[in-house]
């Protein structure tokens, strides 16, 4: 009984003493962001990809930007405010870059021109598509010190998924990569041979 004793006094006081060197040596599991965290954070992200652009105020709509080449090609832009802020709560710098050069199958989703920023409008029904209102799976696969990996299936049940990696900086959680369905690698037009119809 006493040697029973003796063993169990031996065993805790080795964890009392295993414990700080867990800490330091960083082999504790660090915690994972609550996933409605991460889930308000893609939709957030989408509201400033979107056409419609829900989480960017707009000062002015609908404002048509012709082709010099040709004035029958119009493209169509809201102009925003408060982007800058917006997208630094959300974005790196990394993926605020990535967004500032991505294009729409209509054009550019942003530019900016005359310290003003323009953002593509819904002008067609089909660019009123939302992929991650209401996420219902979210599955992280990878986690390397403050970088985070998730596993995104749109809403609409198509059969793939996106891979969102998301960073925790300087005490906020933002998103490093985010892959927007509607983005396009080709036919892409340049915004500069088109101005404001007045």
């Amino acid at each position: 009984m006493k040697k029973q004793r003796l063993i169990s006094r031996l065993v805790a006081g080795s964890m009392v003493l295993l414990l700080p060197v867990l800490s330091l040596c960083g082999c504790t599991q660090q915690q994972a962001p609550d996933q409605a965290q991460v889930s308000a954070l893609i939709e957030q992200a989408e509201g400033i990809y979107h056409p419609n652009h829900p989480a960017l105020t707009s000062v002015e709509n609908l404002l048509p930007f012709s082709n010099q080449d040709d004035p029958s090609d119009i493209r169509y832009y809201d102009e925003v405010e408060d982007y800058e802020q917006v997208a630094a709560q959300v974005f790196t710098d990394r993926a605020k870059q990535a967004l500032e050069q991505a294009f729409f199958q209509e054009g550019p989703v942003l530019f900016k021109r005359d310290d003003k920023v323009y953002h593509i409008s819904n002008a067609h029904d089909s660019m009123g598509i939302t992929y991650f209102a209401e996420i219902v799976s979210l599955k992280q696969t990878e986690r390397s010190g403050d970088r985070l990996t998730y596993q995104v299936p749109p809403v609409l049940g198509e059969a793939v998924t996106y891979e969102m990696v998301l960073v925790e900086q300087d005490g906020k959680l933002l998103l490093e990569e985010f892959p927007y369905p509607m983005v396009v690698s080709d036919g892409q037009i340049d915004i500069d041979r088109y101005q404001l119809v007045k």
